[in-house]
């Protein structure tokens, strides 16, 4: 029933609205556009979200349909291996384009689920039952030399154990990696209706990986590189010790 304060209320409320808008205006704008695109996110929290998430639908797969995920990434990479060699050469300028096209092409030669044996064991103490279980969501850190080939790689490895993962791309590498990560994520996604298996941050930087390593959803550290991730180092022995248990 109408009141005599129900224009003093719509007044009222119309004031609030005109003071939030321009703090509101402000944080859409500085949202980046490719947050949540095709596994590319903009902040470390969102990425590890959505691949742990992400690896809850993937572990009640069989091992068969892992291995039809992991067709999709070797063929991805055979078929723009041109492409991405070439973008990741353009954008690090280390090494020679030849090279950085076939690392990539190889990528189809990474072992996938046929590595994932179930054995049984029988004596005269009984029968032991061994089969691989995942982990959960992988925090994977990429070398400058070598992005999109580990990206391609870790993702083969971790899918066919039932893991998710976050990539940190090296800063050189970011935007080739990104691209293969929307590639491999857009293809999965289509054929079986699985998103973010592998995620990445758009702006990886030391701070990002740092957080990458403390977040509570990350079940286990990959790193990839030589002498110069020392910082990283540091990063993961400072992680609480179970995570650093798990990962051994």
């Amino acid at each position: 029933m109408s009141t005599a304060t129900d224009p003093m209320i719509a007044a009222i409320v119309q004031e609030v609205l005109a003071r939030l808008e321009p703090r509101l205006s402000a944080q859409r704008t500085q949202r980046p556009a490719t947050s949540g695109d095709h596994g590319v996110f903009a902040t470390v929290d969102e990425a590890v979200k959505a691949a742990h998430a992400a690896q809850k639908q993937l572990a009640t797969k069989s091992l068969s349909e892992r291995g039809e995920i992991i067709a999709i990434i070797r063929r991805i990479c055979i078929e723009r291996a041109e492409e991405l060699g070439k973008m990741e050469f353009e954008e690090s300028k280390i090494g020679r384009l030849e090279h950085k096209i076939e690392k990539v092409r190889r990528v189809e030669n990474v072992p996938g689920v046929e590595m994932m044996k179930t054995e049984v064991r029988s004596d005269t103490t009984g029968v032991c039952f061994y089969e691989y279980a995942p982990f959960g969501a992988l925090a994977m850190v990429l070398p400058s030399t070598h992005g999109v080939p580990t990206l391609g790689s870790n993702a083969i490895s971790a899918i066919a154990g039932g893991n998710t993962a976050v990539v940190s791309s090296h800063p050189l590498t970011a935007r080739s990696v990104a691209q293969a990560v929307r590639l491999f994520n857009r293809e999965v996604a289509a054929r079986t209706g699985l998103a973010n298996l592998i995620c990445t941050i758009e702006k990886p930087t030391i701070e990002s990986v740092n957080e990458l390593f403390r977040h509570p959803d990350i079940a286990m550290i990959c790193v990839t590189g030589g002498g110069a991730v020392d910082a990283i180092g540091q990063a993961r022995r400072s992680c609480r010790p179970w995570k650093s248990a798990r990962a051994r």
